[in-house]
């Protein structure tokens, strides 16, 4: 429609006149005329024709809203999940002069932070037609930071921004830090005779330092559990058992001291606990030897005779993998060699290991023993009706056959007992002679021997035979 406005001309004779084209009249010509008048005299004359361009095509600002389309202005964390990104999403957009988003690929918006150790930007520029800001925001340290979103295509666009607000996280802990780090899960070595600085430090969840409020010093309680050792608030100075941190503050320093080197652990609630560093050396030259009631392990003593004596540890064998082992019993730091009486099952396998204790309760192992069999085991049989003979295979050598009556064989459902035994180191065999008619060509002899009195070369029995072995006759 015709719209009329009057303007005066400044000193240089020129007027400025806008207005805002409506939003229907894209493509439509465009009429702009005007009228000068001085001293009363008129000159109209058409000055521009033009034709209206759609607004859509031209951004102007930049948006910032959340997954609910509503303005962001500023995000609120806490201090407790610091180093995790800030579970809110952002969208960014770049808005023409009518509040619509343009989407524009190559239209580049960047997103920097004013304070990366309150809140930190993982992403780089990002293209506006992405929308949601491709990357997190990783909270740090309590404090204020702000979050700006340019459009780097068009600088002469006013650029958007909000805040983050990182709040402390409450105080749930006291931790303990050496060297302005916390002290590791394996230990800090402590050397004898050198008082150590140690942080208390007022912690987060996340462990993060907080500072104690109010006007009141926060005191903590802190103790060692370590021997020979203590903690003192200051070099020379005597024992403490708790130390106080000051308004304001996060942490104060006390010292750790031992007469004998120790590994150092701490706790979250004030204690220290603490492990003495070993100079004990092992027992070397470690070995087993079976007998005919276990065994008897043997070893070399270290140049230093272990204060604490000797711990003896059995490791069972199976498959030729070693397992989980126990300790059988103790000896004395002059001795060198220890006896196994029982607990040892005939036909298995087992390693020993000797551990040398020194003042302080700590075990240095050794290098286990190579594997004994204790006892013997039969591993098959063959039957002969030939000769009426069962003949036993065993997995070594034996040293004796034990008792006729150890021995049954199952034929036609009678249980039949031999007549003579005999047993053969070299062959590794024991062979039992039956009544004649006892073996029968293709019968299937099955033979058990449930409580063998049968022993090996070092008098260790065989073990004993319940399930049945069976076999053909031939």
């Amino acid at each position: 429609g015709l719209t009329n406005e009057t303007v005066n001309t400044n000193a240089n004779g020129v007027a400025s006149v806008t207005f805002t084209v409506p939003s229907n009249a894209s493509g439509t010509p465009l009429e702009v005329s005007a009228t000068a008048t001085n001293l009363g005299l008129t000159d109209s004359t058409a000055v521009n024709i033009e034709s209206a361009t759609d607004s859509s095509a031209y951004a102007t600002s930049v948006s910032l809203t959340n997954a609910s389309n509503s303005p962001v202005t500023s995000i609120t964390d806490s201090a407790n999940n610091t180093g995790k990104p800030i579970a809110t999403t952002i969208d960014a957009s770049v808005l023409n002069a009518v509040g619509t988003a343009i989407v524009n690929p190559s239209d580049m918006l960047q997103i920097t932070s004013s304070n990366p150790n309150v809140a930190a930007v993982t992403f780089e520029d990002m293209p506006a037609s992405l929308g949601n800001i491709a990357g997190d925001i990783i909270t740090g340290m309590a404090g204020t930071a702000t979050i700006t979103v340019t459009d780097i295509s068009n600088p002469s666009m006013p650029s958007t921004s909000f805040a983050v607000n990182v709040t402390p996280g409450q105080a749930s802990q006291i931790t303990y830090e050496y060297n302005g780090a916390p002290i590791p899960t394996t230990g800090l070595n402590v050397a004898a005779n050198t008082p150590v600085a140690l942080t208390v430090v007022n912690s987060d969840a996340a462990g993060d330092p907080i500072p104690v409020t109010g006007s009141t010093p926060l005191t903590v309680d802190v103790a060692t559990t370590a021997p020979n050792a203590e903690l003192i608030g200051q070099v020379g100075g005597g024992p403490i058992s708790s130390v106080q941190i000051q308004p304001g503050q996060t942490s104060a320093t006390v010292y750790l001291e031992s007469s004998v080197a120790q590994t150092v652990t701490a706790g979250t609630g004030g204690e220290l606990t603490a492990t003495a560093v070993s100079s004990q050396a092992p027992a070397t030259a470690i070995s087993a030897t079976e007998t005919a009631t276990g065994a008897t392990i043997s070893w070399t003593a270290p140049a230093t005779a272990p204060s604490g004596g000797y711990t003896i540890w059995e490791i069972p064998v199976v498959g030729g993998v070693a397992g989980k082992g126990t300790q059988v019993g103790t000896a004395t730091s002059s001795a060198t060699s220890f006896s196994v009486t029982s607990g040892l099952t005939a036909g298995s396998s087992y390693e020993f290991n000797v551990d040398a204790v020194d003042q302080y309760g700590n075990a240095v192992k050794g290098t286990p023993s190579s594997a004994i069999e204790y006892g013997m085991a039969a591993t098959g049989m063959t039957a002969s009706s030939a000769t009426q003979t069962v003949v036993i295979q065993l997995d070594k050598a034996p040293g004796s056959a034990g008792a006729i009556a150890d021995y049954t064989v199952s034929q036609a459902g009678l249980g039949i007992s031999p007549t003579s035994l005999a047993y053969s180191a070299t062959n590794k065999t024991i062979t039992l002679t039956f009544p004649a008619n006892t073996i029968v060509s293709g019968d299937t002899i099955a033979l058990n021997a449930v409580t063998p009195t049968a022993t090996d070369a070092a008098g260790a029995p065989l073990a004993p035979i319940i399930t049945a072995l069976t076999t053909t006759a031939q």
